[in-house]
């Protein structure tokens, strides 16, 4: 199982079902705000202020690379 089936299959078992985009060659699950980047999966489960975002970021075989957290 890869860190980004992990990830998925984590979350999944909190009730939310994460979209999966691809960008530059990587796979990327936005949480809460959008950048126009990748579809992101919103939630009632999350809170923070209007803007802010947090992109997990994997290589295309599933390996992790990073979280960011943005404004």
């Amino acid at each position: 199982m890869t860190d980004l089936e992990k990830f998925i299959e984590i979350y999944k078992s909190f009730g939310i079902n994460c979209i999966v985009g691809e960008k530059d060659m990587q796979k990327v699950i936005e949480f809460h705000g959008s950048t126009g980047w990748v579809e992101p999966t919103w939630s009632d489960k999350f809170e923070g202020y209007s803007g802010f975002y947090s992109q997990i970021i994997f290589s295309l075989d599933g390996k992790f690379i990073k979280q960011t957290f943005y404004e």
